[in-house]
This record gives structure tokens, sequence and C-alpha cells, in this order.
């Protein structure tokens, strides 16, 4: 068991592995296998199975920095794509600082930590205070 363990740990050794081009060509992948089951796209199989071929091809592949930039063009060409649905889901996790911004009061990060202050609206340069961090900060409301 050790030495087919150990073979495999020898295999994998300097291969690309996944990356986010392979995550989106999995979901696509995904999507193509589930409209298959429908009668008239039964085509979409073909396309799937390519797709399964290339990222098990792009994982096992050696030449890392041609993997690399792969993955470089892929993210930028979605990056606008990303960046709307990233801003969708953080609006939609912070709900109550979506809602609060316009009942008179402004939302800031602290630039050490992270932490949202909530600060009223109209009271010109205000000096922060992060109760976290300690961070002091000044900023517009």
């Amino acid at each position: 068991m050790n030495q087919f363990r150990y073979r495999l740990l020898r295999f994998f050794q300097g291969r690309y592995g996944t990356d986010q081009l392979n995550r989106g060509m999995f979901a696509l992948a995904i999507v193509f296998a589930l409209l298959a089951y429908f009668p008239k796209l039964g085509f979409l199989i073909f396309p799937e199975t390519l797709l399964f071929i290339l990222i098990l091809l792009r994982m096992f592949s050696k030449n890392i920095s041609k993997r690399y930039a792969e993955n470089q063009k892929y993210l930028a060409l979605t990056s606008p794509i990303r960046s709307f649905f990233r801003d969708i889901l953080y609006n939609l996790r912070n709900k109550k600082a979506f809602h609060e911004r316009n009942k008179g009061y402004k939302i800031f990060s602290c630039p050490r930590c992270g932490q949202r202050i909530r600060i009223p609206k109209g009271r010109g340069k205000v000096e922060i205070h992060c109760q976290k961090c300690s961070q002091t900060f000044i900023r517009r409301t």
C-alpha cells in the first residue's frame, strides 16, 4: 500500500492541478450534462465529454507556465462578469448596510481590520475610531 501511495505521489509531483479555468469548464460541462438529458439536446454529450477530457489534460499537464497563462487570459476575460456577480452577492450578504446607506448613514470599512463602521451622513470630515483594532482614520461623510 505504501509503495502505491508513493508512486501516486511521485506521479502528481510537478503537475499543474486545478485552477479557475478548470472550475469554469467543469461547471459548463455539468450544465451540458444536465441539458443532454432532454431528448432534443442529446448532442451535448459530445462537448461535455471533450470538456472533461480537456480538464483532465490541463490538470495533469507539466507545462505549468502555459497553463498559468491560459488561466490569466480566462480571468481577464471573465473579470467584468465575476465582479458583477461578486457585487450582487456582497449586496445580498450586506443587505442591512445596503438599505441603511439611504437612511442617513454611511458605512466605512476600517483600513486595518476591515470592520464596518456606520457614521451619520452630512457631518463633513470626521475622525473615525475603530473599536475593534483601535485604528483612527479620517473620512468625509
